[in-house]
């Protein structure tokens, strides 16, 4: 199961048009509907690895003008072992490798207004990311495992005030990247699992799907 924090996110705008079921293949390798692949540089790919958030050249934009009437200046990052709902969402695109994304045209707002209310949002309300060589961030801040810590039980207990219930045990929510886009394995899984401990000892739960099962699942 996918952490029920991405199920909040992706559920705050259900009224919205879009699919409420993201669309892949079977081996979940590309999108299955129609989509734009976008070519990524650098900063982009940082941005992505730190963030989940892409911001669109000129370039980029006009290569999606002819699918729809507005084309979005930044993009939300969904990586491909995203499971869950996407209702509410707009303006995606799926990381599958580094260098590129995929677009689904389905999912480009139709109107700036579209796009402000269903657009990418600010998902570090709910955790902190690691990136593909296994070092931690919050927004574009770096993180040691202490920070880590810490910054992940301030947001348990921010979300005590709207989608957590005081009777659940803390837990920290970590946005991770896509299997096969990892750069170091071994340090990338010995920081999961340094965080991990290190949490555990402050009695937070790690959920850092899909590499750490989400908590709801026992393991």
């Amino acid at each position: 199961m996918i952490s029920i924090v991405w199920r909040c996110i992706a559920l705050m705008a259900c009224l919205s048009l879009q699919e409420d079921s993201f669309p892949f293949n079977e081996t979940r390798t590309h999108v299955g509907v129609k989509y734009s692949v976008l070519k990524l540089n650098q900063a982009q790919q940082v941005e992505m690895e730190r963030t989940h958030k892409v911001t669109l050249t000129q370039n980029q934009k006009n290569q999606l003008s002819g699918f729809s009437k507005y084309s979005p200046p930044v993009l939300r990052i969904l990586p491909s072992h995203y499971d869950d709902c996407s209702c509410g969402m707009t303006a995606i695109g799926v990381w599958f490798l580094n260098d590129e994304i995929e677009v689904p045209h389905s999912f480009l707002p139709n109107s700036r207004s579209d796009y402000l209310e269903f657009g990418p949002t600010d998902d570090f309300r709910y955790g902190i990311s690691i990136d593909t060589n296994g070092e931690l961030w919050f927004r574009t801040q770096k993180l040691s495992i202490s920070e880590a810590v810490t910054r992940l039980r301030l947001l348990h207990e921010e979300q005590l005030l709207t989608i957590r219930s005081a009777s659940e045990p803390p837990w920290g929510l970590v946005f991770t990247p896509p299997e096969r886009s990892l750069r170091n394995r071994g340090q990338f899984m010995g920081k999961l699992d340094k965080l991990k401990k290190a949490l555990a000892k402050a009695g937070i739960t790690l959920s850092a799907p899909p590499y750490i099962k989400d908590r709801e699942s026992g393991s």
